[in-house]
């Protein structure tokens, strides 16, 4: 391999386009301005009074007072972000507002530290537009009828710190190829260290991420030194080894190492879940890969079609000589772009081709880039800041849509795993395909204009898209710091249920202990009453259910509320009945609990909704 000379001083860089500091002030003004008026339209309605986000107030709320994490409650991720919440709600009192706060936090770093990133990559140009992009479609959304798909209740914690922590690791990278230290390595590493305490997808890209820079290093730098390299390794480790040290504290050294690597283990080990493996490879799309294979491709050529489209008739416009029909072509062009963007794309489909954009891309640059090319042909030398912020950003957005491989989508956990491969082709089309479509200066703005034009109509219309279901969200749940809006009975009923079976149970001594089948844990938040067993779900294969029956018989709760869950997701039609997830908990329920009360319909029969709180036979009858 031909190396080019070991350079330890910083690497100079120059921006990928001239700076119009006027252009940035005024975009930054309007998007700071776009995300308050998005996150006043959603406020306090960001999270589902059922599915996910309990747990994520529940576990730090218990954790506050005394309880201990994996022994006393279960999870599914890295300790990291229960600890940093349990603080909070140590120092501040509990509330989901004192996490919507400190995540609204974390999101302003998350913005600024992708507006840096991509005008360094891109420019300001498309690291304005591709903010506008991460804002309006992905920050505050609602597209579901499900909520906790934003970044300020998150259906898990982990996801807005794991992505501000990944966006770190981008920054920490891309100085560590220009200005290699010990300090830069072990800062690295610690980012990398940090996302295996919290959530696996951030683990994947991170090491994606991590490879992609040794790689770049050594093809144009030479290998790093040993000494760089056993930084970083203890920067990787320290995390995991300080987690380690405090859960040996209350679990045996082996059993408190691997609970310090439950972020990856339980990614692997949930796979064992044929429910859970059910719904993996639903939201994957490899329970039909040859279809969805198929789709992705073609709406990736599609995508290139538009593009192609877009870039011809640019060009076309440039070359026209009278203005009063390049005007009149010109605003011909834009109408069809911008129904394009308004009638043409749906958010469920617009995921579809961003993996494939995004491979292609990274294909063209491994092409375009490769080493051997300036050294054999004396081509001008690489730009590496530019080209390795353009690298990593694009590694990250790749690795964060592995997850929804052949199921690329905008919605759900799109707002996170789908996020970056968005920013990465908007930037794209706004800061190189002009130049590399070798188009002429007037048809570049063109180009531009249309670009511009286009995904501006198309996040217009999945902020219409979130904004009507976001205004039906006008029932209250909750009060004080956890109060927050759902939608009503006429809607959708289990706001109204989780209400008022939260607000009974609140009523009671507060030693009475209570858990929700097969899903709910939002109602013990709410109501502040714990859960004798550490389980958060009761639902899985025969033998995690069998462990589930046998805690609940040795600690027996006082009240045992079933409350209705769609679980078709997992393969179940439904729950409780032979053969079904639940059968053997339901049948113990129902010879040792007596219905106390209820509301709405049989929770157990598909497509009602419903609930009833079942009272221990040898306790009181709830009044």
């Amino acid at each position: 391999m031909i190396s080019i000379h070991y350079v330890n001083k910083r690497l100079q860089f120059k921006s990928s386009q001239s700076p119009d500091k006027k252009l940035e002030v005024f975009g930054l003004l309007g998007l700071g301005f776009t995300a308050l008026v998005l996150l006043g339209l959603s406020w306090r309605k960001w999270c589902d009074p059922q599915i996910d986000f309990g747990r994520e107030v529940y576990i730090p709320w218990r954790m506050a007072n005394g309880a201990k994490w994996l022994k006393d409650v279960d999870d599914l991720y890295g300790p990291l972000s229960r600890f940093i919440d349990a603080g909070l709600f140590k120092v501040f009192g509990p509330g989901i507002m004192i996490l919507a706060w400190a995540n609204l936090l974390f999101y302003i770093g998350i913005v600024i530290l992708l507006y840096i990133l991509f005008r360094k990559a891109w420019g300001i140009k498309a690291a304005l537009v591709s903010c506008g992009v991460f804002i309006t479609v992905f920050s505050f959304s609602q597209l579901t009828s499900t909520s906790n798909y934003n970044y300020i209740t998150p259906y898990s914690q982990q996801v807005t710190h794991g992505f501000f922590v990944s966006l770190l690791l981008v920054w920490a990278l891309s100085e560590w190829i220009q200005r290699i230290s010990g300090k830069m390595s072990f800062l690295a590493g610690l980012c990398w260290g940090l996302t295996a305490v919290l959530k696996p997808e951030f683990i994947l890209a991170g090491g994606f991420m991590v490879l992609a820079a040794l790689l770049y290093r050594t093809c144009y730098f030479g290998f790093p030194a040993a000494k760089i390299l056993l930084a970083a390794f203890l920067g990787v480790i320290v995390p995991t080894f300080l987690f380690t040290l405090y859960i040996s504290t209350y679990l045996p050294v082996n059993v408190a190492f691997a609970a310090a690597c439950h972020a990856w283990l339980n990614g692997l080990f949930i796979w064992k879940d044929t429910l859970t493996a059910h719904l993996l490879n639903n939201f994957s799309g490899m329970d039909n890969p040859k279809e969805n294979a198929i789709i992705h491709g073609v709406s990736t050529l599609k995508a290139f079609g538009v593009v192609l489209t877009i870039t011809v008739v640019a060009w076309g416009l440039g070359k026209i000589r009278p203005s009063s029909f390049k005007h009149g072509a010109c605003f011909v062009a834009s109408v069809a772009i911008a129904y394009l963007g308004f009638r043409g794309f749906k958010a469920g489909d617009i995921g579809q081709c961003l993996l494939g954009l995004l491979l292609s891309y990274i294909a063209f640059k491994v092409v375009k880039n490769w080493p051997y090319r300036y050294a054999k042909e004396g081509q001008q030398e690489l730009d590496h800041g530019i080209a390795v912020a353009r690298l990593l950003l694009t590694v990250f957005a790749a690795a964060l849509m592995t997850r929804m491989l052949l199921n690329g989508r905008v919605y759900q956990y799109g707002f996170f795993q789908a996020a970056l491969a968005a920013m990465v082709v908007s930037a794209v089309l706004v800061g190189e395909v002009a130049d590399l479509a070798s188009l002429p200066a007037v048809s570049k703005q063109y180009f531009l204009t249309f670009i511009v034009l286009l995904l501006g109509s198309s996040c217009l219309t999945i902020i219409g898209q979130s904004e009507r279901l976001l205004i039906q969200k006008t029932a209250p749940l909750g009060e004080g710091s956890d109060f927050f809006y759902t939608f009503p009975a006429n809607v959708q009923g289990m706001g109204e249920i989780v209400k008022s079976f939260s607000d009974t149970l609140s009523k009671l001594p507060k030693d009475q202990t209570v858990v929700v089948i097969p899903e709910g844990i939002l109602i013990n938040y709410l109501a502040r009453k714990v859960s004798p067993v550490s389980d958060i779900l009761f639902y899985g294969n025969p033998e995690i259910e069998a462990r589930m029956l046998n805690r609940l018989k040795e600690k027996s709760p006082d009240w045992v509320v079933v409350i209705s869950r769609d679980l078709s997701e997992y393969g179940v039609t439904r729950y409780g009945a032979k053969s079904q997830s639940g059968e053997a908990i339901m049948a113990w329920v129902n010879a040792n609990y007596h219905s106390a009360t209820s509301a709405g319909s049989d929770p157990l029969v598909p497509n009602l909704i419903g609930g009833i709180i079942y009272n221990r036979n040898d306790a009181t009858i709830l009044k």
